[in-house]
């Protein structure tokens, strides 16, 4: 889905890349595995000093950081702990028995607000949930990002000004809630 931006770089199975400022890069596909609805742990190795650019300020999920390149590590001692979602926009999944893809864009309460920490109950959590056991189950992606606002720029880009990224180049889309 990157080919829409023209900073985009794939990983053609490098195990490094080097991203320039507000590139977008996809990682190489992965088969993995995931149960419906379950966690998945994805680590980042920053070789240099970095501007958060990409966040959702208000996953309430813990993050983990740790010194050195502990990516791919099994396991590691956190030096510290973020309680947002830092640098990853998102992660694209395929599933066949899916009959499409709900993207929920908006602000802090599609991002999270008010929800229960570490406990995935943001709204579009529990959207997720009624979907995977309808007659035609549906994926659902969150697309919220704390502060934004329609037409604006708010804590960050507005939603009119990211929803050919977010939303329709969301692969499987089928339908949109807007909640801004």
């Amino acid at each position: 889905r990157g080919e829409r931006w023209r900073n985009w770089t794939g990983q053609s199975g490098r195990p490094a890349v080097r991203m320039l400022p507000g590139a977008v890069v996809l990682s190489d596909p992965v088969a993995l595995a995931v149960p419906a609805l379950g966690d998945l742990a994805v680590s980042l190795h920053l070789a240099d000093s970095s501007r958060l650019s990409t966040r959702h300020p208000l996953a309430l999920q813990t993050s983990y950081v740790g010194h050195g390149n502990v990516a791919g590590a099994p396991r590691f001692t956190p030096d510290t702990t973020l309680e947002i979602w830092p640098y990853l926009v998102g992660v694209d999944v395929i599933n066949p028995s899916v009959a499409g893809v709900i993207v929920t864009l908006g602000n802090s309460i599609t991002d999270g607000a008010r929800s229960t920490r570490d406990a995935n109950m943001r709204w579009p959590n529990v959207l997720a949930a009624r979907m995977l056991r309808a007659a035609e189950p549906r994926a659902v992606v969150n697309a919220g990002i704390s502060g934004g606002r329609v037409l604006t720029y708010g804590a960050g880009p507005s939603a009119l000004a990211r929803f050919e990224r977010d939303v329709l180049a969301t692969p499987g889309l089928t339908h949109v809630i807007l909640l801004e």
